[in-house]
């Protein structure tokens, strides 16, 4: 809802007030960026061949043509994945120290951005983390490890800051979230997925 309100207001003030297509057109934007991203990671990694047959599999993916009405956590998030992916395989690469630290930085803000929209992103930094340390390369983890740390801490506390201060009272909030067990319970299920029941029972205590 930030991100998007954010984008509402900037077309605001710019004299435009159908939200509607602004939230489409975020969507589109974070849709192509990620097709072309996913186009350059097959390219680094393979050849050309494979890149545009990554090009072609997005064409003929019906829900593609379809995501930009859709404002929902899952697909405003798809391009995260990607780019710290893509990110990686440019500071995997890197020997200079400050474009090190620079990447590292990049990457960091991207995993917290991407992980204050859906937490899952965060999958893909862990799998670089490990892929760094089976590497043996302990600079870039530290790197990495440092950056995230203080971007996360720094973007929390602005973050907390402005919606406790100006849209949220944090008892109400206390008292008002939905306890961690329900994600336990969930998972404790047959069929585990989202149960109503599970969330109402927890909530209860």
């Amino acid at each position: 809802m930030t991100l998007l309100m954010g984008m509402f207001q900037i077309s605001a003030k710019l004299g435009f007030s159908d939200f509607y297509f602004v939230g489409m057109l975020l969507n589109s934007v974070l849709s192509v960026g990620m097709v072309l991203l996913s186009y350059y990671i097959c390219k680094r990694l393979f050849s050309v061949s494979e890149a545009m047959f990554c090009l072609i599999l997005y064409a003929v993916y019906p829900p593609m043509y379809f995501m930009a009405a859709v404002f929902y956590t899952d697909h405003l998030t798809m391009i995260f994945p990607v780019l710290l992916f893509w990110l990686y395989l440019k500071l995997d690469k890197c020997e200079k120290t400050l474009k090190t630290g620079i990447y590292a930085g990049v990457m960091a803000l991207v995993a917290v951005c991407g992980y204050l929209l859906k937490p899952t992103v965060l999958i893909v930094l862990i799998a670089i983390v490990i892929a760094l340390f089976l590497a043996c390369k302990w600079k870039k983890i530290a790197f990495v490890g440092v950056s995230f740390a203080v971007v996360y801490l720094c973007v929390n506390f602005v973050f907390n800051g402005i919606i406790y201060d100006q849209h949220l009272n944090r008892e109400t909030a206390e008292q008002m979230n939905t306890p961690l067990e329900t994600w336990v319970l969930m998972g404790m299920n047959e069929n585990p997925g989202f149960s109503p029941d599970d969330t109402l029972f927890s909530r209860s205590f």
